[in-house]
């Protein structure tokens, strides 16, 4: 690890835009995208000087998340992501639907911690035994859904605007490229850079 390399790393909350900056050592290097770390080391052992990457990113999302809402609404090939956006907010009621994502949160860390029970060394088990299937997490469509439209551009993207930069390295949205929706692929990831060059006012 380099001292010339740091990193402010966000908190992967869909309401919360609070991170906090660290160096890269032997102690944090774990906590850096992999990507990101030696993407950055490179910079710094060409230019000389030291390099900081804020990583906003949270695993499994897709492109739209990133992206802002209005752009997709632009975006003919990503419709049904946003009719799907628009039908579950034409009847959203908060209370009953934070009961349903609280529910789902529960359900799935409780599968979660079945699982790390089963792996637990410390505790004997049936060697032929098979581990408990791990629910997802099936929070419904709305304003705490991981992959809502919009979503991580408004809480996580926009608020670092307009910090400098001079570059991004795009490393999320591949669950968007399955077979059969390379369209939606494509136009998703063209609507996340409009939306960024949009936001940081660099049409070029």
């Amino acid at each position: 690890p380099t001292p010339d390399v740091m990193g402010f790393h966000f908190r992967p909350q869909p309401a919360s835009n609070e991170g906090i900056w660290m160096s890269c050592s032997a102690e944090t290097l774990a906590q850096f995208s992999a990507v990101g770390y030696y993407f950055q080391s490179a910079l710094a052992e060409a230019l000389h000087i030291p390099v900081a990457i804020v990583a906003c990113n949270v695993s499994g999302t897709r492109s739209a998340a990133w992206a802002d809402l209005d752009m997709l609404r632009r975006t003919p090939e990503v419709h049904e992501v946003v009719a799907e956006w628009d039908e579950a907010m034409s009847h959203y009621d908060p209370v009953v639907y934070n009961a349903q994502a609280d529910a789902a949160i529960e359900q799935f860390m409780k599968s979660m911690q079945e699982n790390m029970a089963f792996f637990d060394a410390s505790k004997p088990h049936d060697s032929h035994a098979k581990p408990p299937k791990q629910d997802p997490l099936r929070i419904p469509m709305g304003p705490r859904h991981m992959a809502r439209p919009g979503g991580y551009f408004e809480s996580m993207t926009r608020p670092l605007a307009p910090y400098a930069c001079r570059g991004v390295i795009w490393y999320q949205g591949e669950s968007d490229n399955e077979e059969g929706r390379e369209r939606y692929f494509a136009a998703s990831t063209r609507a996340v850079i409009a939306s960024w060059r949009a936001l940081w006012q660099r049409p070029e």
